[in-house]
């Protein structure tokens, strides 16, 4: 846990150095080249008083280089401890834990936690001091749990820190039996179980469909334990059929970070829908996406207590999140390559895209070290300019079959649509081979209408013809 929270400080301390230093920078710039003379009337400012700005300005720098070398000074302490468990996370990797359960050791231990007068800035809360996120794992009625469970445990950094709830649906006993062979032999783990077992009321159109009730029944019985009873600041969702990969717990450490900072942002995700083998190559590459992904995914308790908690949906509850009511222009961040994986073809939605996109998604195997890792780059007022002239002004323009023969010259290609036409992206997807379904008018994975995928070597863009104003 030792690099996780040196990290999570460094990480964090440099974010807010670079934006602020910056700002004063250019605050300062801008005083000095005015050139005033002392009470200029146009301004107001006097020479004294510019000078006592920058020399303000020069105490507050001065300040956060000091937080951040001692920050740094923790940090390279801490590091040192991480490094002589370098083994045991590369044996976690390539060796799988065995089954049944029995005292399969977390890849960094407990005795690495930040000391609890350092938690981490600006990752706890305050109801829960100690605790980055909570991980919930929605379980039913497959033993098959025990996959799930064991990539968790083999990655997490800490059990204070990720407590680990699973929360059973079904009442089908030879899965619970599973999930408390595990609350027995680890440290925070708690097995919750849902009691409304009854069928619920299925409106004749949706006949057959009762399982997609059953499971918002669910979540918003978790959601109630977590955030209104347990009072955890933020929860990291994920079902029973997903594995993890090794940075899993530093992918949302981080983006727990940035969900604190940009209001723009509501939700964090682990899950590239076109995050096939050919359509991905960066595992340090984050992007923002209009479209609300799950499968592996955190949101913080301010939503659910302010928003979504009285209004949540009695059936398809994740359609639900996708539309616009809940959305409200809000994004989520996204990964190029994926950090969960799903293997169960078998579920209430009977393997529907499984064999011909799901089974193919690549998981991430080269953990990034995400709390040292610059995303700055992915706050609005950052990523927004930048992201529409790549799109738009550094991209080849190209037509559907160019980018199917591969013979395109540029590293970045444009293939558009017309968004007002709905088979238009259909069309586009299915020749391309990424996913070709709207939700509420939004392509999965997309941004501004634009799903960016690798294509033979080229970085696309599926984008709308400009003007684009926005979803239907």
């Amino acid at each position: 846990m030792a690099r996780r929270d040196g990290l999570a400080s460094t990480g964090l301390i440099l974010f807010l150095l670079v934006i602020t230093g910056y700002l004063l920078v250019e605050r300062q710039s801008c005083i000095s080249s005015s050139s005033l003379a002392p009470n200029d009337k146009n301004t107001g400012i006097t020479n004294a008083a510019m000078m006592q700005t920058i020399e303000g300005t020069r105490n507050q720098i001065h300040e956060l280089q000091q937080i951040l070398l001692q920050v740094k000074e923790a940090s390279n302490h801490q590091q040192l401890k991480l490094q002589q468990q370098n083994q045991l996370v590369e044996d976690a990797v390539h060796k799988p834990a065995p089954i049944p359960v029995r005292h399969v050791e977390p890849a960094v231990h407990n005795e690495q936690l930040v000391p609890m007068d350092k938690p981490l800035p600006g990752l706890m809360s305050d109801s829960q001091p100690n605790v980055v996120a909570a991980v919930v794992v929605l379980a039913c009625n497959r033993p098959t749990v025990d996959r799930c469970l064991q990539l968790l445990l083999k990655y997490r950094p800490s059990a204070e820190q990720f407590p680990i709830v699973v929360s059973q649906d079904c009442g089908h006993k030879p899965t619970a039996k599973v999930i408390q062979g595990f609350v027995e032999e680890y440290d925070n783990i708690i097995h919750i179980e849902q009691p409304d077992l009854s069928e619920p009321q299925v409106e004749p159109r949706f006949r057959g469909m009762g399982g997609y009730y059953k499971i918002a029944r669910h979540y918003k019985w978790m959601l109630t334990q977590v955030f209104d009873k347990y009072k955890y600041d933020a929860v990291i969702i994920v079902e029973d059929d997903l594995d993890v990969a090794p940075d899993f717990f530093s992918y949302f450490s981080m983006g727990k970070a940035l969900l604190q900072a940009d209001p723009t942002l509501w939700c964090v995700s682990a899950w590239n829908d076109n995050g096939k083998s050919e359509h991905v190559v960066d595992p340090r590459k984050l992007y923002r996406s209009d479209f609300f992904g799950g499968l592996g995914w955190m949101m913080r308790r301010e939503l659910w207590v302010n928003e979504l908690g009285a209004k949540w949906p009695n059936r398809f509850w994740d359609d639900w999140m996708r539309e616009h009511e809940q959305r409200r222009d809000r994004a989520c961040i996204r990964p190029e390559i994926s950090r969960t994986r799903t293997f169960g073809k078998v579920g209430v939605s009977n393997g529907q895209f499984y064999d011909q996109y799901l089974r193919y998604i690549k998981l991430n195997t080269e953990p990034v070290p995400w709390l040292d890792e610059d995303v700055s780059y992915l706050l609005k007022s950052h990523y927004d300019p930048g992201f529409k002239k790549a799109v738009y002004e550094q991209s080849t323009l190209v037509s559907v079959e160019t980018a199917l023969s591969g013979s395109a010259t540029g590293n970045q290609l444009r293939v558009e649509y017309d968004y007002s036409n709905k088979r238009a992206f259909d069309q586009l997807a299915t020749r391309l081979g990424i996913m070709k379904d709207l939700k509420d008018g939004v392509p999965r994975m997309a941004y501004m209408g634009v799903v960016t995928f690798h294509f033979k070597g080229k970085l696309v863009h599926i984008a709308p013809k400009q003007p684009f104003n926005g979803y239907d």
